[in-house]
């Protein structure tokens, strides 16, 4: 008997219980979402059409279709193929030893690229006379970044370079050094 007593107490509380989740929330509380998630189960990329209408707007100046950087002007050109030669040039000059030498570099380089290159042994760099007039662009050019190259008496050299906007100079980032020498 007192088996079917517990029994029926029990019952009676669960009953109890799931009629107090059944009512609506009061207006001290918030209901919450539900999350759940089915193992093995990954969400679709939406397509891009499906993305832009996730956005909130879509402004005016964006492109769309086929999406290339813009090409250097030739006052840019002019100017990156410049401070390419003038970095280059500095590069192969290793007279005055190897403070001089830094100092001619110094300008030309970025932060990075200096670290990368501040400390290298000049003693190595072979003497090359470089043929700026050969100074050209790679295919690769947008109006912050890009690499020259600068035919020599002794292969290929030059220099990628990159600037933050449209005002600020042309920086090595990078030297370009033939195959046998680098």
């Amino acid at each position: 008997m007192r088996r079917y007593a517990t029994l029926a107490i029990t019952a009676a509380a669960l009953t109890v219980t799931l009629a107090a989740c059944q009512q609506a929330p009061t207006s001290n509380t918030t209901a919450q979402p539900t999350v759940t998630e089915t193992p093995g189960w990954i969400p679709e990329t939406p397509t891009s059409s499906e993305a832009a209408s996730l956005m909130p707007h879509t402004p005016a100046n964006t492109p769309t279709g086929d999406v290339t950087a813009p090409k250097p002007d030739d006052a840019s050109t002019k100017d990156m193929k410049e401070r390419a030669i003038g970095a280059v040039e500095a590069f192969l000059n290793t007279e005055g030893g190897q403070s001089a030498w830094k100092t001619r570099i110094t300008p030309y380089l970025t932060p990075e690229a200096l670290d990368d290159y501040g400390s290298i042994d000049i003693s190595k760099i072979p003497p090359v006379k470089l043929k700026p007039e050969t100074a050209k662009l790679d295919s690769d050019v947008t109006d912050h970044y890009g690499t020259v190259l600068i035919d020599s008496t002794d292969g290929q050299w030059g220099a990628t370079l990159k600037r933050n906007n449209l005002d600020s100079p042309w920086q090595v980032t990078e030297f370009v050094i033939p195959d046998k020498w680098g």
